[in-house]
């Protein structure tokens, strides 16, 4: 039986955040929750993810912060995006749109699970 792929969450919006994990969960995912960006980058020096997603209400520079020691930890990294904001984060791998429904979502995460596992 192969492992789960674990994510991290990183939302500041609680409700969001609920609702994200939930479809990763079922989505078959391990999930690991953060709401601010010590909590994540805590996280991410503690364990390895394989894809960490980061959630749209960030400034540029938190995001390039998380998906910067993500990818140095070794994982993937999906940022969301809104209207307001260009996806600017370089060190990401993937962007979405905070309004694309959970099947985006989920077909983000997969690819880039897909890539995670295949390095």
């Amino acid at each position: 039986m192969s492992r789960l792929a674990k994510l991290l969450s990183v939302c500041r919006e609680g409700g969001a955040l609920v609702t994200r994990t939930e479809v990763l969960r079922q989505g078959g995912y391990q999930v690991i929750t953060a709401v601010n960006v010590q909590d994540a980058l805590a996280a991410i020096k503690r364990e390895p993810f394989d894809v960490v997603v980061v959630g749209q209400r960030y400034d540029l520079g938190e995001k390039n912060v998380i998906a910067t020691e993500a990818r140095r930890a070794g994982a993937k990294v999906l940022c969301m995006h809104s209207e307001s904001q260009h996806p600017q984060v370089h060190a990401a791998n993937a962007f979405i749109h905070n309004l694309d429904g959970p099947e985006h979502l989920l077909a983000a995460v997969a690819s880039l699970v897909d890539k995670a596992a295949s390095a």
